[in-house]
């Protein structure tokens, strides 16, 4: 059995502060009649979100961190290209230079707090949080989204 509820009775705040408190793990749905759902899952400690939840690109956030100029998105992206489907974008930039590792990984945690912090502004949602409830075994869970830490965001008080 789920917990379901609206946050005009029960704050995502409120919620995510309950469930982390709790150390549960599971998958959290959030939607607003005007707005597509988000589907958010918590695990071990962390908050994880697969990439078609992102608000915002990889790319974006690099320029508005300072890390690459719009030339260097543009020539990483025709390269992206050239490679084929499975090349992706951090790859790219990481190997020409453009970005390191750290930045990549600091950009994907700003794109998770984005689309988080996107969700908690809704005020007329709705939510429903399904105890130990994840896509797949945890194990196979990080290993499907290849690098855990791209994806996770931990709540501060």
């Amino acid at each position: 059995m789920g917990l379901k509820g609206s946050v005009k009775a029960l704050s995502l705040n409120e919620l995510f502060d309950l469930l982390q408190a709790g150390g549960h793990s599971g998958t959290l749905r959030v939607s607003q009649k005007s707005t597509h759902p988000k589907t958010i899952y918590l695990f071990q400690g962390g908050i994880y979100l697969e990439r078609q939840e992102w608000s915002y690109r990889l790319g974006d956030v690099l320029i508005h961190a300072g890390y690459l100029t719009r030339e260097q998105l543009e020539q990483s992206l025709g390269e992206q290209q050239k490679a084929g489907p499975d090349m992706r974008l951090g790859d790219v930039l990481c190997k020409l230079g453009y970005t390191t590792r750290e930045q990549i990984l600091s950009a994907r945690r700003k794109q998770v707090e984005e689309a988080v912090y996107e969700v908690f502004a809704w005020e007329d949602a709705v939510f429903e949080f399904d105890k130990d409830i994840l896509p797949d075994p945890p194990a196979v869970f990080a290993e499907r989204i290849k690098d855990p830490e791209e994806f996770r965001f931990e709540l501060r008080s």
